[in-house]
Parts: C-alpha cells; sequence; structure tokens
C-alpha cells in the first residue's frame, strides 16, 4: 500500500515516524507533502522516506492519502484532493470510514493508525469533532494541569526543578496507573482518605467548580472543532 502525506507537523511527522519505525510501512512506499524545508528536510533524513514541497501528478499514485493539516488550513488544501475518511488525533487516533470503504480498505486503516497508538473508528463525522475535543485537544488539558500543579509546589516551597521533578513523576505513574486499572473514579475513591490530605483538595475543587469549568472547556473545544470543520 502506498501512501501520501500530506503535512509533516507534529501530527503528520509522528506518525510518519511510527509507520516507518513499526514497519507498517516501507519508507520507499511513503511520500510526503511539506512546504516547509526544514521540516521536509528532517522527516527525509530521519525516516527514508521521498519528499516534496507541494502536490503534484504524483500523489495520484498513491492507494491512501493521508491529511495531517489543522482543520483551519485544509481549505486550501482539499480542492486539490479526493474525499479522505479519517482524522487522527494527538495519540489517540479516530477516524469514519463512509459506506464506500470496503472492508480491506478498513482495516489497512486501522493498521495505519494502531502503528501510533490505539485508534478508534466511530459511526458519524460528528464523532470526530467530539474526539477532538476530547482527545486531540486532551494534552494540553494536561499540560495546563501540570504546570499549575507546578507553580502550587513552587509557591510551598519547592525549587522549580524539585516541583518540576514531582509532578512530573505523579503525573507519569498516575497514568500508567491508570491504564492498568479500573475507571478513573474508582481509583479517586481509592486514593481518597476520609478526612485526609486528598479530600481537602477534592472538596475545594469541588468548591470551585472545576469539574463544571472542565466540562464547559470540552464544550467550547468541540463547538470550535464544528466551526472549523465547516459543520456548523
Amino acid at each position: 500500500m502506498k501512501l501520501a502525506l500530506i503535512g509533516g507537523g507534529n501530527m503528520g511527522g509522528a506518525l510518519l515516524k511510527a509507520l516507518v519505525k513499526s514497519n507498517t510501512l516501507a519508507a520507499s512506499d511513503t511520500l510526503l507533502i511539506e512546504p516547509d524545508s526544514g521540516k521536509r528536510e528532517n522527516l527525509v533524513r530521519e525516516t527514508g522516506c521521498r519528499a516534496k514541497a507541494s502536490m503534484d501528478d504524483e500523489i495520484a499514485a498513491a492507494d491512501c492519502l493521508l491529511l495531517a493539516v489543522k482543520p483551519q488550513s485544509a481549505t486550501d488544501v482539499m480542492p486539490t484532493l479526493k474525499p479522505t475518511p479519517a482524522l487522527v488525533g494527538e495519540g489517540m487516533s479516530v477516524y469514519f470510514a463512509s459506506e464506500v470503504v470496503n472492508d480491506e480498505e478498513r482495516e489497512w486503516i486501522r493498521k495505519l493508525f494502531s502503528s501510533c497508538g490505539k485508534c478508534m473508528e466511530v459511526e458519524s463525522e460528528n464523532a470526530i469533532d467530539a474526539a477532538t475535543a476530547v482527545s486531540g485537544s486532551g494534552p494540553a488539558y494536561l499540560f495546563y494541569l501540570a504546570e499549575q500543579m507546578i507553580e502550587a509546589a513552587k509557591n510551598l516551597g519547592f525549587q522549580a526543578e524539585q516541583a518540576e521533578t514531582l509532578v512530573k513523576q505523579t503525573l507519569k505513574g498516575a497514568s500508567l496507573l491508570l491504564q492498568e486499572q479500573e475507571s478513573a473514579a474508582e481509583l479517586r475513591r481509592r486514593v481518597t482518605s476520609p478526612g485526609g490530605t486528598t479530600e481537602a483538595a477534592l472538596k475545594r475543587f469541588a468548591e470551585g467548580k472545576v469539574e463544571v469549568h472542565l466540562k464547559d472547556g470540552l464544550e467550547q473545544a468541540y463547538l470550535r472543532a464544528r466551526e472549523l470543520s465547516g459543520r456548523e
């Protein structure tokens, strides 16, 4: 299967490297289209793929076209492409396949996205916007939480380096535990002792309606995703 990857930014570059590293695709079967010479040359050096600065007739030979550009940038790209059935998110890939995509093509798409993590097929294009709000923007939510925890640790007397280490390792360990155990709610209950320090913090979060603000934030991300995708 030959792939034409349109866009070599953070998302496209990470996917390209994962595809080649996992041997899902041979570098010789992958054509990267990236106008930024620095990004293009770095990815060619790291993966051995073929690359061009702009699209030409060669992309017609590809079995699959993968559009890895931001939604607001797609307007300039889409007129030159056939419709593409998938959108990839950061670390967690979600895709929608229309009825014209056959089982063999569906399986190839699943393998492609599985090469860089987990993937999920959804039943409608609208679910892509919801996945963008939850997963595509999700890393920024975690980074924001880490940022606030680091600042709080510094306010409690830790040096900047100490605060970074405390927070990064705590979030790493908690994330690994969440992957291996039951629900997040159950884990939270297990580590919250009645009358303890964790409960004191969680009560303050509840008073500040943190959960309400988080849900509202994701709703705003969802509405913006719909707007950018042209489905509003």
